[in-house]
């Protein structure tokens, strides 16, 4: 076992049978306790605009517990507690062990209870220069089976069973100016890669960029610029990504007729950059089942990523909105727009598209698909097509 995965398993280690220690410890010091969907609380730096999406705090106990999270607070503020019900209201608890020089963290699941994460933080002079954190890919009724002794359940997961970060914390004076990551993902295997901070000259945030070993760059966060409203910090987006797309779908698919494009995202989680299937007309005459018409990733359509997203830097920053304000309807926005300008855009010259040709955007799993075509065709098409068993 490498260094940093033996120094993490090692503390993940003294976990074990601790659960009702620490809820004796911890119950009492909860001052008071708040709901939220999401998280609310970290005690790192720049986490909220390093990976956006802060919970919404909700005033009343919900009437159903599942999917969201309780927190207990200290006298200071600081959580201290953490329980997160899964969709069968089970909740997982975090204890939060506060320290001057070391902040100890801890998620255990359902009954057994065994740690499914463990988590150090180490600061100095009040500033956090090093996160560690160990964590296991999901629980299943199996995992207590293998967890005797904690090594042994390491081994039975493997690499595909675990996640390892550690994180290195760079200050220039009082500034923080980098951080430096080392990890361990299923399916990606052991990555460096650096996020690095910039500063207006106001002191204020400018900016983070991610710089991957290879020299890969990606914007992590940009402000939104003083004045910039959210619709036209939207329609910027639009105006970078249609271009984008067009591009992307005349290099895929030269020489093919086209009679649809969808722009697929997933509600919550992503909806920037979105997946590009193209609907193939040779595709579409032979096609059984009429209903599979507009899926056409379901239909032998062409799938495709947009290259270099990170350039779309309108794109990426609105992105930056909509999952720091977790106000989903904005990032469906987004999409929705740039079909309607892609229905509408001048192909001439360009590629060869159908009469009834037709962008759209939706959720493969949870869209209304005549709702979606309806926002960007003509309302006698949407019913020609309904005819025909399309929809």
């Amino acid at each position: 076992m490498d260094e940093p995965l033996a120094s993490a398993v090692a503390h993940w280690k003294v976990w074990f049978g601790r659960r009702d220690e620490l809820r004796r410890r911890i119950v009492p010091e909860v001052a008071r306790w708040e709901w939220s969907i999401g998280p609310r609380h970290s005690l790192l730096p720049l986490f909220f605009q390093r990976y956006p999406g802060r919970g919404r705090l909700w005033k009343d106990v919900p009437a159903r517990k599942a999917q969201h999270r309780e927190t207990g607070l200290d006298s200071g503020g600081r959580p201290i507690l953490q329980r997160v019900y899964d969709y069968r209201e089970r909740a997982s608890e975090t204890f939060f062990v506060h320290g001057d020089v070391e902040t100890r963290v801890v998620e255990f699941g359902p009954k057994p209870y065994l740690p499914l994460e463990s988590t150090r933080i180490l600061s100095e002079g009040g500033r956090v220069i090093r996160h560690e954190q160990f964590r296991l890919n999901g629980y299943t009724d199996k995992y207590p089976k293998f967890a005797k002794p904690p090594e042994r359940l390491v081994e039975w997961l493997g690499p595909l069973g675990r996640f390892l970060l550690i994180e290195d914390y760079r200050y220039d004076g009082e500034q923080l100016t980098a951080i430096e990551m080392y990890g361990e993902s299923p399916g990606v295997g052991p990555y460096r890669v650096t996020d690095h901070i910039s500063y207006d000259t106001d002191g204020s945030l400018g900016g983070i960029d991610r710089v991957w070993a290879d020299g890969t760059r990606q914007v992590v966060y940009r402000p939104r610029g003083r004045g910039l409203t959210l619709d036209e910090l939207r329609n910027a987006a639009i105006a970078e990504l249609v271009p984008a797309v067009v591009h992307a779908i005349r290099n895929a698919a030269p020489g093919e007729r086209l009679y649809c494009v969808s722009l697929l995202y997933q509600e919550v989680a992503q909806y920037f950059p979105p997946l590009v299937v193209l609907g193939l007309e040779r595709e579409r005459a032979r096609i059984g089942d009429p209903s599979l018409v507009f899926y056409p990733l379901l239909s032998g359509g062409i799938s495709l990523e947009l290259p270099n997203p990170d350039r779309l830097t309108s794109c990426r920053q609105f992105d930056q909105e909509v999952r720091s304000s977790q106000r989903w309807e904005l990032g469906k926005a987004l999409l929705r727009g740039a079909a309607h300008e892609l229905t509408r855009h001048d192909w001439t010259g360009a590629l060869n598209v159908t009469d009834d040709f037709v962008a759209f955007a939706a959720d493969p799993e949870l869209s209304d698909l005549e709702e979606e075509l309806s926002l960007v065709a003509p309302a006698e098409r949407v019913t020609e097509w309904r005819a025909r068993g399309w929809l």
